[in-house]
């Protein structure tokens, strides 16, 4: 054993002893040391030796440390130390993320993005015009249907841009611009001014073909085997590709292409081909191609082909419609005249231009002669019952003048004066002369005589009002027929007027069409056309070196942050003081060169420094806390065993008995001792003596270093802290 002893506090200096120490041998004592079997097997952790729990004091009641204190929060802190640590793998990382896009701009050919513009909007639409014309809004029509008739009568813009993103039109500008060749070298040169435009083959696989200029300016290819010369602007055949045109322009004197099936090539244009749209009825056209000039020529020659085929299919659709409307207005138009005809006939017939107001008059008249016949029909009984009294003579003639209608009556009026007259002349008379007299008998003749006519007159009266009571009645039943036939009459009135009104709406509505369609036909494809025409870009799309260089760079540290992080959470050694804390849950601080080492109750009693494993340094943890100790003037002392594991029971002793001698001697005693599975730290282990427990920075395990906590706390052993030997310390304390 060693021991270093400094009294004065001015120094210390190491001494050895024997292994058997005053040649005492280590036994327990009653009361003690020893533990039961139980007690054994509860207070110590995986990886400590059998033979401990024979040199431990009776284990008391275990307080609650947890082996694994994880803190579910996110510490930034300790993120930044880790990345920190990582420095070297951020570096490296940074570098390969710059070599990558080094790599890429040098070595991958570069693409090229074209972008046009295209109105797509459509022609005045028919169906809607026609509903316009007929009073009906085409989005109360789309409501009135669910939105249905909506859909159907509107522009779908959504159908023009899959029309401009279709294999027919993608296979247009593959012909036109001879893309299923791909020109591998020379870099940046586009296919059409290599071949002539147009199909090239049938059905093949993909196939890599060099041609190379002869003397006589034909060319051959290398790749294909023995094949007839090619002369630039004639058509030639290549084996296993098919008839292929060269261009008749300046072609190089060699070059590599591949060739590709149709369908392929289509595949790989319409892939390559975006369709978005901009806003309104604008729709954007991207190409990205491996060489300016065909980025810029595809998206032009897509939206070529496509107002070529609008324009084509409209004008046929619009000539067809309007030739179906004119004859759906011819029908319409003779329907039109018959239904106005037979509603002449119907109102020439029955009379009835208007049913309402020729049924209000009916009823007005019905009315009216009920009126007048009522009053007539009482008079008439009246002067019949008069006159059938008088000619029976039970009244005499004069009681006619007293019926009401006589005494209305010119000719009775004027005959009861004459009668009244004669009546005053003959009574005058007969007041001197009697009824003998000649005047006397002439007055009462005359006055017989007007008395006779009163009853004609009577009888003539009443057959008059017998005559006009027969003609109320018979009108009244003229009435009552027209009334009665009334409501069939404005049933066949009224379904000729809606037939002559609907025909009326369909003409006009079919005429109107009929210019829509005029017009159509002249628009030509309605208002679509080229916005934006694609020029061929100047800089690529990728790679980029103002953007791939800075960009792999951040990538490539990125991808070294990620691997730092994950490797610190996966990892299963102590990295830093705060690995220590989630791991034990106790303080734990890091002992670096040059730095105090700080920790409660540092300077007073004895504190034993154990080490997690066997890579712990406690030499080191005991010296900077002995040095803190006489900084602060107390008088300290470092006792330590002997390097190598294990150390038989007379080593125990003696280094207990050493702790003993050196508690008493001075203010702070540190015990650099061995790991827990050692005899020697069983034997200064107490329940009233700190412990400071050691792990090496990279070297000793989570798992370990919560087991030897977990222990010293089953043992109720007060533990100061954890106190992590950084790299540098421990070659320090080595050396």
């Amino acid at each position: 054993m060693e021991f270093v002893n400094s009294p004065n506090g001015n120094g210390a200096h190491r001494a050895s002893g024997g292994a058997a120490l005053n040649g005492a041998e280590m036994r327990p004592q009653d009361g003690a040391s020893g533990v039961g079997s139980d007690g054994a097997s509860s207070g110590v952790g995986p990886g400590v030796r059998r033979e401990l729990p024979a040199a431990l004091w009776p284990v008391p009641a275990a307080r609650p440390v947890p082996a694994t204190a994880a803190d579910e929060s996110v510490d930034v802190g300790a993120l930044a130390r880790t990345i920190g640590r990582g420095w070297r793998t951020l570096l490296t990382g940074g570098l390969l993320g710059v070599l990558v896009g080094l790599a890429l701009v040098l070595f991958v050919p570069a693409w090229y993005r074209g972008t046009a513009s295209v109105l797509v909007r459509n022609a005045n639409d028919p169906a809607g015009s026609l509903l316009s014309r007929f009073g009906i809004a085409g989005d109360i029509a789309g409501s009135a249907a669910g939105g249905a008739l909506g859909g159907v009568l509107k522009s779908s813009l959504e159908t023009e841009v899959q029309l401009l993103q279709s294999r027919e039109i993608a296979g247009k500008v593959v012909d036109s611009l001879a893309l299923q060749a791909r020109v591998l070298s020379p870099r940046g040169l586009p296919a059409v001014a290599l071949f002539a435009p147009g199909r090239v083959g049938e059905s093949f696989r993909r196939r890599t073909v060099t041609f190379t200029r002869d003397a006589d300016g034909s060319y051959q290819t290398t790749d294909a085997g023995p094949v007839p010369r090619l002369v630039p602007g004639r058509p030639g055949v290549v084996p296993g590709v098919g008839a292929v045109t060269l261009g008749a322009g300046p072609l190089p004197p060699t070059f590599r292409v591949q060739f590709e099936d149709r369908e392929d090539a289509i595949t790989r244009a319409v892939d390559h081909l975006t369709i978005e749209k901009l806003g309104g009825d604008v729709v954007k056209v991207r190409y990205s191609g491996p060489d300016s000039l065909t980025a810029a020529a595809v998206p032009n020659a897509a939206v070529a082909v496509y107002l070529g085929l609008r324009r084509t299919v409209d004008r046929g659709v619009n000539e067809r419609r309007y030739e179906f409307m004119a004859a759906q207005a011819d029908t319409a138009a003779r329907q039109l005249a018959v239904a106005e005809d037979a509603l002449a006939r119907d109102q020439t017939a029955t009379g009835v231009i208007d049913p309402e107001l020729v049924g209000k008059s009916e009823l007005e008249a019905a009315q009216q002669v009920r009126t007048q016949t009522l009053p007539l029909e009482s008079e008439r009984q009246a002067a019949h019952a008069l006159v059938d009294s008088v000619e029976r003579g039970r009244v005499g003639p004069r009681q006619l003048a007293a019926f009401p209608s006589f005494l209305r009556a010119p000719a009775i009026n004027s005959i009861l004066s004459q009668l009244t007259q004669l009546e005053t002349e003959r009574t005058r008379l007969l007041g001197t002369r009697t009824e003998r007299d000649p005047d006397v008998v002439v007055l009462t003749q005359s006055i017989a005589d007007l008395e006779r006519g009163l009853l004609p007159l009577a009888r003539t009266y009443a057959t008059s009002l017998d005559r006009q009571v027969d003609e109320l009645t018979s009108e009244q039943r003229s009435v009552q027929a027209r009334l009665t036939a009334l409501p069939g009459q404005a049933e066949t009135a009224l379904r000729r007027q809606r037939d002559v009104k609907r025909l009326s709406q369909v003409v006009l509505g079919l005429q109107a069409q009929m210019i829509d369609a005029r017009l159509s036909a002249l628009s030509e494809g309605g208002q679509v056309r080229q916005v934006d025409v694609a020029v061929a870009p100047k800089r690529p799309l990728f790679p980029r070196a103002v953007w791939t260089l800075p960009g792999g760079c951040a990538l490539g540290v990125l991808a070294a942050i990620a691997w730092v992080l994950a490797r610190g959470a996966w990892s299963s050694r102590v990295r830093s003081a705060n690995d220590a804390e989630r791991a034990t849950g106790l303080p734990a601080v890091v002992l670096r060169p040059g730095t105090p080492l700080w920790l409660p109750s540092f300077d007073d009693g004895t504190v034993v420094v154990v080490g997690a494993d066997g890579s712990a340094g406690t030499h080191a943890v005991a010296d900077a806390l002995a040095a803190q100790a006489r900084a602060r003037g107390r008088t300290a002392v470092v006792l330590g065993a002997p390097d190598g594991r294990g150390g038989d029971e007379s080593d125990a002793v003696a280094l207990r008995e050493a702790v003993r001698r050196a508690d008493a001697q001075h203010d702070a005693v540190y015990v650099a001792a061995p790991p827990l599975d050692d005899t020697r730290t069983a034997a200064v282990l107490e329940p009233g003596r700190a412990v400071a427990v050691v792990a090496a920075e990279g070297v000793t395990g989570r798992d370990a270093l919560a087991s030897v906590t977990e222990t010293l706390g089953r043992l109720g052993v007060p533990v100061l802290g954890i106190v992590v030997t950084s790299r540098a310390a421990a070659a320090r304390s080595r050396g």
